[in-house]
């Protein structure tokens, strides 16, 4: 496999920022690969694009799948353009793919293009595919932290200085960019193609967090959404997110039920 570190300008944060992307092994002597299909995977709170690379062996699973791993650098953002801050939503899902695919063989296809994250990364995936249900081919939460007023009502890490600045002060969370149940809702209302979503959380976690997984499979139900939605225990950790990955990916680029 091959490791690319890339510290670009990004025009929507107005500065320099940090990626990894990580491309499955290929025959360099026969030119430029066939472009890989590839995996958005956001970090949590406290890390950047570094996190999985160090907490897991997600690299590894996706060289052997021929699945091309995208790891950007959300920092403590929650993957929002915040209101006193840089708009790292725009960066992750609008600037950032643009970038990368004029620089590296990752695929333009929608549905070979797949977001995942764990934790805060959880609600940064959901949101992405939530906000483009076009651009994406499956969106995976895992233990992600669903409702955005957890962090206004102290619950989540990102809570007190971190939600001011992410939300303003006080606090206001926009419903329609915001709120991944509003979204879900809009979406079905305007007939949107929906990427397939599967949601992972431990009974073992934190409540509020399985709480928000539970919650948003139920309002999919009630829509009529199909969401994959599987609990089990393993806590917040990176040993269950890492016995994860390689059925999340499979799952992907099989475009099947999450196999067992």
């Amino acid at each position: 496999m091959a490791y690319f570190h890339i510290n670009h300008m990004s025009k929507e944060l107005k500065m320099l920022t940090n990626v990894v992307a990580v491309l499955p092994e290929f025959d360099h002597s026969a030119g430029i690969p066939e472009p890989f299909p590839v995996l958005y995977l956001l970090h949590g709170f406290g890390h950047d694009c570094f996190g999985w690379l160090h907490n897991s062996s997600a690299a590894r699973y996706a060289s052997e799948r021929g699945l091309a791993l995208v790891l950007p650098s959300g920092y403590n953002s929650a993957y929002t353009d915040m209101r006193y801050g840089q708009a790292y939503f725009t960066y992750i899902f609008q600037e950032l793919p643009a970038y990368l695919r004029t620089v590296l063989p990752i695929t333009r296809d929608p549905r070979r293009t797949y977001i995942c994250g764990n934790s805060m990364g959880g609600y940064g995936a959901l949101k992405c595919a939530l906000t483009g249900p076009e651009r994406y081919g499956a969106a995976i939460s895992l233990s992600g932290s669903l409702h955005a007023e957890d962090r206004i009502l102290g619950r989540s890490a990102n809570s007190g200085n971190q939600c001011t600045g992410i939300y303003g002060d006080p606090p206001q969370i926009d419903p329609e960019s915001q709120d991944l149940f509003i979204m879900l809702r809009r979406c079905v209302e305007r007939g949107s193609r929906l990427p397939r979503i599967a949601l992972f959380c431990a009974k073992d976690d934190k409540a509020y967090l399985y709480r928000s997984s539970a919650e948003f499979k139920e309002l999919a139900d009630t829509l009529q959404v199909p969401v994959s939605f599987e609990d089990g225990y393993g806590g917040h950790t990176f040993t269950y997110w890492d016995a994860l990955l390689p059925r999340v990916m499979d799952w992907c680029l099989q475009g099947e039920e999450v196999p067992a």
